[in-house]
């Protein structure tokens, strides 16, 4: 039996037709597996997003206390050098 490329179909012709079959299963296989990938890494930078950004709001809020003590401190020393004749 031929098939229309004119090869014999127990030969060339089958085994191309199977390999084909087994290419285009795994070619949506890797994409699977791709998308799996792609969904646990976004999950995990969600994840250390969420961490970090509580890490840098109370950063942040330290910062911002230590500036305004400063800032309340030269402001006493401005004061006090005003203060003496």
């Amino acid at each position: 039996m031929k098939t229309r490329e004119g090869q014999d179909a127990s030969t060339g012709g089958e085994v191309r037709t199977q390999m084909a079959r087994r290419l285009r299963g795994r070619r949506g296989q890797s994409i699977l597996e791709y998308l799996v990938i792609i969904t646990v890494v976004v999950i995990a930078i969600f994840s250390i997003k969420e961490g970090v950004q509580g890490n840098m709001n109370d950063l942040y809020n330290k910062a911002k206390e230590k500036t305004a003590g400063a800032e309340t401190a030269l402001g006493n020393l401005k004061t006090e050098q005003n203060e003496t004749p």
